[in-house]
């Protein structure tokens, strides 16, 4: 069974204060339990001017890091950014048991993008491993 997760950069404020629109936690309502290996993948990012789940490693550049997906925005000022991914790129979850989600959100860098207002969410899709 595949499913999704919502996170809205302003949930679970109460509990984690510290929260911004580029690094912020999630508590999700009932832990995500996975009877098997599951992967995910970035599949929507929405902002107004406006990565860490525990994934498998990849290269990126001269790195090795948990990456998910690489977003290429349009910087128009107070424009709702909105993007979509049609092909996702999935990375193995390497938990079985899941019940906050950190989300980093950064430029090429590692800098915390720096966002005026608003909020920012990121949909995750999880599935089953695919063989």
């Amino acid at each position: 069974m595949s499913f999704y997760v919502t996170l809205p950069s302003n949930s679970s404020m109460d509990l984690y204060p510290e929260n911004t629109m580029t690094d912020f936690s999630v508590l999700l309502k009932e832990p995500i339990r996975l009877d098997v290996q599951y992967e995910v993948a970035l599949v929507e990012l929405t902002y107004k001017h406006s990565w860490s789940l525990e994934v498998d490693y990849q290269y990126v550049g001269d790195a090795y890091a948990p990456l998910l997906r690489s977003v290429v925005v349009d910087n128009s000022y107070l424009k709702t950014a909105w993007v979509n991914y049609d092909n996702p790129h999935y990375l193995n979850v390497n938990k079985y048991y899941i019940n906050n989600i950190k989300v980093e959100i950064r430029d090429d860098t590692g800098k915390k993008i720096r966002f005026e207002n608003g909020r920012v969410i990121v949909k995750l899709h999880f599935r089953p491993k695919q063989v």
